[in-house]
């Protein structure tokens, strides 16, 4: 069980078992103790799971909760967690922070397509808050430090353009590295990850703790979102963007784009200067080229 769970175990030969390193388990009383009083008021209900299929497809199951407040979820462990475009997410159990936050906007917020991108801010603010000082931003879903991925941001909206909308925001963050996550990683042909841990392990707080800031951060998007749009975070996503100025290749639906990234519309559109002209991407994924 513990094998199917990704915890990696230490045996000796007529000694026994023992854990590469000790488990911090999630708590419910220390997240909400590290929340901020208006977090904490506008907190319709947090859920702590065991073992749980996804967090997002959780609280997809529930009824939204009235506008101005969200439901959380975190769990120790996700059995079927998803990335864009039909990825797995993987993330070992106690080695990550996996966990979901679903609100509902009784109106459509202006731009609800640069949503992802403004959850990133908040992301991103809260990550810098627990070590990750040197942080960035990857078009469209990623954070990113040192090139390699920290963390990872999903969102599923249902309901009606004009509103209400029942939005759920699942976001996973690599807390600590699994040399078992890296190798699929690799195989995968995915990006390379990072760990929240070796950004500045004494700076470093526990789960719970890194949970508690990113609901914080996020939630405070989400009321600034339903009002302004992607406005009021450009600037800030702009300075943090990992991919201006370099040589990218974006996969779209429609084939594949070659040119330099140079940052985001106002709209949360990535820019492209190409051999054919200047270009905006609505959606697909990037690499950075090694050329």
């Amino acid at each position: 069980q513990l094998n199917e769970l990704q915890i990696e175990i230490n045996a000796r030969a007529g000694q026994g078992y023992q854990l590469e390193r000790p488990l911090e388990f999630l708590s419910r009383e220390a997240i909400v103790a590290e929340l901020d009083a208006a977090t904490r008021s506008a907190m319709a209900a947090l859920d702590v799971a065991w073992v749980i299929d996804s967090t997002s497809n959780f609280l997809s199951g529930q009824t939204a909760p009235p506008p101005g407040q969200f439901h959380a979820c975190v769990a120790e462990y996700q059995s079927a967690g998803r990335g864009r475009r039909g990825r797995q997410w993987l993330a070992p159990f106690g080695d990550g922070v996996c966990l979901s936050i679903g609100c509902c906007f009784a109106s459509g917020p202006p731009n609800l397509a640069s949503l992802g991108l403004a959850v990133g801010v908040g992301l991103l603010r809260a990550l810098r808050r627990c070590g990750a000082e040197q942080a960035q931003l990857k078009w469209p879903n990623d954070i990113v430090t040192g090139g390699r991925k920290l963390a990872g941001i999903l969102i599923d909206v249902q309901g009606e353009a004009d509103g209400p909308l029942h939005v759920v925001i699942g976001i996973g963050i690599n807390y600590r590295s699994n040399s078992g996550v890296v190798s699929q990683v690799a195989d995968s042909g995915g990006l390379e990850p990072a760990d929240l841990q070796s950004c500045d392990a004494e700076s470093v707080p526990g789960r719970s703790a890194v949970a508690a800031r990113v609901i914080e951060h996020v939630y405070q998007v989400l009321n600034e979102f339903s009002q302004a749009g992607f406005s009021p975070f450009v600037q800030e996503w702009r300075s943090a963007d990992f991919l201006a100025g370099k040589q990218v290749t974006v996969s779209t639906g429609s084939g594949n784009l070659r040119g330099t990234a140079v940052g985001v519309s106002d709209d949360g559109q990535l820019r492209l200067d190409t051999e054919q002209g200047s270009r905006e991407v609505v959606s697909g994924d990037v690499t950075v080229r090694s050329d």
